[in-house]
């Protein structure tokens, strides 16, 4: 019986990424997008799968055909590291590096490079099986996620949804753009065209990446074939809350003041915090400022400047 195929989709967003295909040595580079190598030590972090156990376990998702959208391409930027403290450099000739001084292993040094701000959404396609089986792994990892390297943490939830399609391409076109700045509304309103690349070894533009892990922990990989395109998407409309300053405007300045008032009076006109004299009022919420002074006061703090600041 043929099982049908069903669409992941991922979405990989944090403050740091790193997805190196060519790093050596000292040298650590960063692809500008989201090896297959990577994503899938993402799905089986997710498991819980250690590395030296991969190899059973990856020849199921080397099938899976995936794209990544790049939503925000983010900046590359270089960083100093020092790593390996009680592990050592190993010398050309065999044997491990020690400094002349104490005789201690050496500090390896490095420099790593990583993308700073970037947003993809990543379709992977296979059996429902499959699907299901990293669906409900990334909704209760057993083991932390991260983006390429253990300090690049997701700022977002990277399980996005699963859809009953073979298609990844209809998939990524149904997931809305999201807006990089969420306290206001995207100016555009058409659809947004973004950079796609995807798993298609038929096209006459297609590259050899060799990003395909064999068993992760000893650099052993295989090619797939790439091409890049366009695919243009939805703006998403923005979820947010008024603004402090448009709830001001909601609000009936006689109340406010009248309630603001009340609020002091209730504190004996002292900061709640330190006890110096009460110069400001805090909000708690805004919910509630359209409401008599009455019922505002209980979600009012009196405060001195220096307080509110904090």
């Amino acid at each position: 019986m043929n099982i049908p195929n069903h669409t992941l989709l991922l979405r990989l967003a944090g403050p740091m990424q790193s997805w190196g295909t060519s790093s050596r040595h000292q040298i650590r580079r960063t692809d500008l997008f989201p090896s297959k190598s990577g994503v899938l030590g993402l799905l089986l972090c997710a498991r819980g799968i250690r590395r030296e156990d991969s190899r059973k376990y990856l020849p199921e998702l080397h099938s899976m055909q995936m794209a990544v959208r790049l939503d925000h391409q983010g900046t590359p930027q270089w960083d100093y590291h020092t790593s390996g403290a009680g592990y050592g450099i190993r010398k050309a000739q065999g044997g491990i590096k020690k400094t002349q001084d104490t005789d201690e292993f050496e500090t390896q040094l490095s420099r790593r490079q990583y993308l700073v701000d970037a947003e993809f959404i990543v379709a992977l396609s296979g059996s429902a099986t499959l699907i299901d089986t990293y669906m409900s792994a990334l909704e209760n990892p057993r083991w932390p996620i991260y983006l390429g390297r253990k300090s690049c943490v997701p700022s977002s939830p990277v399980y996005m949804k699963a859809v009953d399609s073979s298609d990844v391409l209809c998939s990524l076109r149904a997931v809305p753009w999201r807006c990089r700045d969420h306290w206001h509304e995207p100016e555009v309103s058409l659809p947004v065209v973004m950079d796609l690349h995807i798993d298609q070894p038929t096209s006459k533009e297609m590259r050899l990446v060799y990003d395909v892990p064999i068993v992760y922990g000893f650099w052993d990989y295989r090619p797939r074939y790439l091409i890049t395109t366009e695919i243009q998407a939805p703006v998403e409309k923005s979820l947010r809350r008024p603004t402090m300053f448009e709830d001001y405007r909601e609000m009936d300045e006689t109340e406010d003041k009248k309630a603001k008032e009340l609020r002091k009076q209730m504190d004996n006109f002292l900061c709640v915090f330190c006890k110096l004299p009460a110069e400001e009022v805090h909000h708690i919420t805004y919910e509630f400022c359209d409401r008599p002074a009455a019922e505002q006061v209980p979600h009012l703090r009196s405060l001195c400047r220096t307080c509110h600041a904090a």
